[in-house]
């Protein structure tokens, strides 16, 4: 498994476990580290501490900067220009990202919606 991570504030934006992926995430942005071979149960749910080299819980305004950071990568797909089949998949996508605060109470019960 693998991590992709912010370079400029640690949040885990992608978890994968393909080695071939890792590669399609380093090369379009340059924003990006990759945590190979950790052993924990990570996902977007968490943050990646460089210096101490651990992860830990994101706070709710992480979480909600996470959320938007997914809703602004995904903004193309929701223009009438998008011309993919699966245009209504990414809008209900969206619309859960969109009502993560109101859908949970506590950090650690948050389960982001995956991506179409």
């Amino acid at each position: 498994m693998w991590a992709i991570t912010n370079k400029d504030n640690g949040y885990v934006m992608h978890v994968i476990e393909n080695r071939e992926d890792v590669n399609k995430y380093i090369n379009t942005a340059h924003l990006y580290y990759y945590i190979p071979d950790f052993d924990k149960d990570i996902s977007l749910l968490h943050k990646y501490n460089y210096l101490q080299k651990n992860f830990f819980l994101k706070s709710w305004q992480d979480i909600k900067n996470t959320r938007d950071q997914l809703l602004t990568n995904s903004d193309w797909r929701d223009l009438t220009s998008y011309t993919g089949d699966d245009q209504e998949a990414w809008r209900t996508y969206r619309q859960k990202l969109r009502d993560l605060p109101q859908d949970y109470t506590e950090v650690e019960d948050i389960v982001f919606p995956t991506e179409p």
